[in-house]
């Protein structure tokens, strides 16, 4: 009997702790399975980033270049003559010619008189006459540009277009059709004089990559472009796109997702943050004139006609979209465990019930 209850006493305290390894090891592994598939889910989140960010960059390629060779050309050095002023007409016409991406090219002279202008729409090129031309706002384009200096190229900000003092509109009242562009501008030698004559301004349809971000939305993940103050250049809802420029405020992301640092996104050193429900995953970047650079920390890239001005890649992603996987993988990991505690106090009560069984028949 006693010897009995000995070997009960021992193989009750061996099956505490088998049942305490069991669930240790599991949480452990649990626990080490939490840390990999999170670290899993924002490696994905950010490969789609890079994927977004490499189908932007190939919008810009070459367009500064192309623009600084367009301004070294013979015609434009010495406009004079009506024969000149063909010559060039037919060069801006084969310029806008490479891509469907590019919208206008004008040039203007050295009082910032807009002298000739092309136009591309939906595949059709044309010159504007002469008497169709607005100078207003190409006089605040020119004062940008007239300082600098031989073969340097000035990048505007991304905005919508203004034709004739006025935001463009593609569309109605009721249903708008903006046209967002991404504006370049270069300087006019003489080679002879070394005289500045004029600035070349070209203006680049900027939905060619604008879409590409708002085609990259997913379940439980949206996408945005931002400027450092919020406003949306590229939102799945194009009606929040430029709200500021029609005095709109309230279509802000940082109004919209209020527990966001402003100061740690714009400060670009950091690439994420977190909330309890949410993921934000940010690339800040400079537009410079042939390409978008990624901040990349002392390596940011920092074209002369751009300062400090950049826009935020930021994709939220729902924690419970994202980490799912996990959360399946924790369930499974438990179930586990109580099985292993079930079979475990089975093989306990089996064997307490028989020893009592036996005690009795003895």
């Amino acid at each position: 009997m006693k010897k009995n209850k000995y070997i009960l006493s021992i193989v009750s305290v061996l099956l505490v702790i088998s049942i305490i390894f069991t669930t240790v090891t599991f949480y452990q592994q649990a626990r080490q399975q939490n840390i990999k598939t999170k670290a899993d889910a924002l490696d994905i989140i950010d490969q789609r980033m890079t994927h977004t960010y490499t189908e932007i960059n190939s919008f810009p390629a070459g367009a500064a270049d192309n623009l600084l060779f367009l301004s070294k050309l013979s015609d434009l050095q010495k406009i004079s003559t009506n024969q000149n002023i063909k010559d060039i007409e037919k060069d801006f016409l084969e310029f806008l010619a490479q891509t469907e991406a590019y919208y206008q090219i004008s040039y203007l002279n050295n009082l910032g008189i807009e002298i000739i202008r092309a136009e591309s729409n939906n595949g059709f090129r044309q010159i504007i006459p002469l008497s169709s031309k607005t100078n207003l706002e190409n006089i605040s384009y020119f004062n940008l540009v007239k300082n600098l200096k031989n073969g340097e190229v000035y990048v505007f900000p991304l905005d919508l277009n203004v034709k004739d003092g006025l935001i463009e509109n593609h569309g109605d009242a009721t249903h708008p059709q903006y046209i967002p562009v991404l504006r370049y501008a270069v300087p006019i030698f003489n080679h002879q004089t070394n005289q500045q004559t004029g600035i070349i301004l070209i203006k680049v349809y900027a939905d060619y990559f604008l879409d590409s971000i708002r085609r990259s939305q997913r379940e439980g993940e949206i996408t945005f472009l931002i400027d450092n103050n919020g406003f949306y250049l590229a939102n799945p809802d194009k009606n929040k796109e430029f709200s500021y420029l029609f005095n709109n405020q309230k279509n802000n992301f940082f109004i919209d997702y209020p527990f966001v640092s402003q100061k740690d996104m714009i400060n670009c050193d950091n690439r994420r943050q977190e909330t309890n429900k949410q993921i934000f995953t940010y690339r800040c970047i400079k537009p410079s004139t042939s390409n978008f650079e990624i901040y990349e920390g002392s390596k940011t890239i920092k074209d002369k006609s751009i300062s400090d001005y950049q826009w935020i890649l930021v994709t939220v992603t729902d924690k419970d979209s994202s980490l799912k996987d996990f959360s399946q993988q924790t369930q499974d990991y438990l179930w586990v465990i109580f099985i292993q505690i079930l079979i475990q106090g089975s093989v306990f009560i089996f064997f307490l019930l028989n020893n009592r069984l036996y005690e009795k028949t003895n």
